[in-house]
């Protein structure tokens, strides 16, 4: 029965080996939240494009990390929109480092 118990919880922690975790993940819990505190607990963006729409002010705050996921890495693009310093849609996608292959096994994906 122990044995048991412990095969089962060692296989339970080794399938969350592969789980992702960025700084930027629970970024969506904060959606309504102003620019400012943004900056402040997540730090300078690497992009910042502003402009105005329709007599609102419009600002994409754009962040980078690196993600690794148990055999490789990619790069996770963050861009964070604000509509009057207020934080409206959150928009992320995944580039695969300089020099790196992902070979997808997904049929959707490879046509």
């Amino acid at each position: 029965m122990k044995l048991t118990f412990f095969i089962l919880t060692l296989l339970i922690l080794a399938s969350c080996a592969g789980y992702r975790t960025t700084s930027l993940g629970s970024v969506a819990q904060h959606l309504g939240v102003d620019r400012d505190y943004i900056i402040a607990k997540y730090g300078s963006p690497f992009k910042v494009e502003a402009y105005t729409k329709d007599n609102n002010a419009i600002e994409i705050l754009s962040y980078k990390e690196v993600v690794d996921v148990e055999s490789y890495s990619y790069i996770l693009t963050s861009d964070l929109y604000f509509e009057n310093n207020i934080l409206l849609k959150i928009s992320q996608q995944e580039d695969v480092p300089p020099g790196r292959t992902i070979i997808s096994t997904n049929k959707k994906e490879e046509q």
